[in-house]
């Protein structure tokens, strides 16, 4: 008994040891002077202390483990996005007390870790019962969903409408041409509702609220089936009310679901592949046989990904991988499957869209980082007479220098000649190449600055976008922006939009690098838990990740993270899900 409470007493002493020194560390890392703000000292040493004995009370090798594999990139991320500094776009110097920093930020990240794989361990939150859920209710979710959206969309009438939208309506209309560069298969969509308006009854604008309305019924129906799926699930009501609630209120959401970008429908699609996707896992063990329609629905909606956004050719070949390797006995007939379908991709969006006439997406478009890498080179005078002589057949350098923004690749990428770009790839990337071997600091440094936002929690972020101006634009001509209950309503709903992301805890929602951190830390949390078939779910949503990393045109566009904030409940509700059902 004296040696328990002699063990005891050392521990205790041990965590508050630590805790100080963490302590120090988290006060000079927010920069917050320790002499002044000794109260907040206090607190925050407080505060380390009870998490910190409670981590070491529920302390085992394996939760060790994987609060190690997450806490050390989060905070490493954390610390060098403190170093960064944009408006200069430079880095801070390292400094003796940042190795501390680092410590504190370490030592605390590693102790919630603990104490949430322990709490997921012992969570009773859903226990599967046998109790159906009647089909109707898809329906009446739906309905609910579309219906609390509804008075944004009149407020905002005829809907969103971005610079990428007027492009669309452009292609639709003949006024530009049809290019794979926003995917064809989208602008398909919304040309039916978008023509009928226009020719038939001669209005536009009429159009762009029919493609909105047929955009938002298409998601509504989407959203309604998952808190169906839900409700199925885990039969707590206000697990299902609360999804119900994130996808009608969300502000993020409404406001994506008016607006036509690619992004939008791309995302629910990606959302249903993944419920698809958990419940074709659920029903298959890694020894069963089955039959190409019980993997139908996956199949197809993995499909549609690659034509709704360019690059989705990546999700399916990694599926498919992840499928080949984990489902031994149906290798033959899923090896087959998922090669005919990245063949029927590549052909379709190779020589049948050349034949068609469209347009495939430029090459220089996936070419944002190395733009970015050659146009800090630029900016930070490194170019030597040769490389501004190698690189001058494809850009205006001195435009590029002038132009060039550390989160936004655009301005890199415009300086280039595309069509040049296009007729000699070897040669653009030849180039690329020697000027990476020679400026190799300035590289990394441009590619931590392009992709800031992506891994930085406390990078810049920007979710909402109430667009509805595009004075540069044809567009502007042919349509009327009809605020139904006037332009003062409209501002306020705009203005409360953003004050409720930057001021409320719902900001969170709509950071980027929270987002990206958080399908992380769900995967490490399924190896925890050993449900290593759930890699196969992870495994879309991690290409993806990966595939703005290296080809991220404007880090800090909530867009383009979209998707992952709309599986980010389906995710967190398979997390409890102890005992999995197939559902009939």
């Amino acid at each position: 008994m004296a040696e328990k409470v002699n063990n005891n007493a050392k521990i205790n002493c041990f965590v508050v040891v630590l805790s100080f020194i963490a302590t120090i560390g988290l006060m000079h890392f927010f920069m917050i002077d320790m002499g002044r703000e000794y109260l907040l000292f206090l607190i925050l040493l407080v505060f380390l202390c009870v998490v910190l004995k409670f981590a070491f009370k529920k302390l085992n090798k394996r939760r060790m483990k994987f609060a190690l594999i997450f806490s050390i990139p989060f905070s490493l991320a954390l610390w060098l996005g403190n170093k960064t500094v944009f408006q200069s776009v430079e880095f801070k110097p390292f400094e003796v007390m940042d190795v501390l920093s680092l410590f504190g930020i370490v030592v605390l990240f590693i102790a919630l870790a603990i104490s949430v794989f322990y709490y997921i361990d012992n969570c009773n939150l859903l226990k599967v019962k046998t109790k159906e859920v009647r089909k109707k209710m898809w329906l009446y979710y739906s309905v609910a969903i579309i219906i609390l959206w509804i008075p944004l969309f009149l407020i905002f009438f005829p809907g969103q409408v971005s610079v990428d939208s007027a492009v669309m309506i452009g292609q639709i209309l003949g006024e530009t041409e049809l290019s794979n560069w926003h995917p064809v298969l989208y602008v398909l969509l919304i040309s039916v509702p978008i023509k009928l308006g226009f020719y038939v009854f001669g209005d536009l604008t009429l159009g762009i609220a029919l493609s909105v309305l047929l955009q938002m019924l298409l998601l509504s129906t989407i959203f309604g089936y998952v808190v169906f799926w839900c409700e199925r699930r885990c039969h707590k009501k206000w697990i299902t009310v609360s999804v119900l609630l994130f996808f009608a209120l969300c502000p993020i959401v409404s406001c994506y679901a008016i607006t036509l970008w690619k992004d939008v429908l791309f995302s629910a699609v990606f959302l249903l592949f993944i419920v698809k996707v958990y419940d074709f896992i659920v029903a298959h063990g890694r020894g069963d046989a089955f039959e190409i329609r019980d993997i139908l629905w996956p199949t197809i909606l993995v499909f549609l990904l690659a034509f709704l956004r360019n690059g989705g050719v990546l999700i399916v070949a990694a599926f498919g991988i992840a499928m080949f390797v984990y489902y031994r006995v149906s290798r033959k007939m899923i090896g087959i499957l998922f090669a005919i379908a990245v063949i029927t991709i590549v052909v379709i969006q190779g020589p049948i869209y050349g034949v068609l006439g469209i347009k495939k997406s430029p090459f220089m478009e996936s070419m944002s980082i190395p733009a970015q890498q050659m146009a800090y080179v630029a900016y930070s005078n490194q170019l030597s007479s040769d490389e501004k002589d190698s690189l001058s057949f494809f850009a205006d350098t001195e435009s590029m220098a002038e132009n060039y923004l550390p989160m936004n690749a655009d301005p890199a990428k415009n300086s280039f000649d595309y069509d040049k770009v296009e007729d000699n790839k070897i040669l653009f990337l030849t180039n690329w190449w020697k000027m990476l071997l020679k400026h190799f600091p300035a590289y990394v440094k441009a590619y931590i600055l392009q992709t800031n936002s992506y891994w930085n929690v406390e990078g810049y972020s920007w979710a909402l976008s109430y667009e509805h101006n595009h004075d540069d634009l044809w567009l502007n001509e042919d349509w009327v922006d009809v605020p139904l209950f006037g332009s003062e309503l409209r501002d306020f709903v705009e203005k409360s939009g953003y004050n409720l992301m930057d001021t409320s805890w719902f900001g969170w929602l709509g950071n980027v690098g929270v987002i990206v951190w958080f399908i992380v830390a769900i995967t490490i949390v399924y190896l925890y838990q050993k449900r290593y078939k759930l890699m196969i779910l992870m495994i879309a949503p991690v290409i993806y990740i990966i595939s703005l990393m290296v080809a991220s045109p404007i880090s800090g566009s909530f867009r383009y993270v979209y998707s992952l904030l709309l599986i980010m409940p389906v995710l967190i509700l398979i997390c409890f899900i102890k005992s999995e059902r197939r559902l009939k």
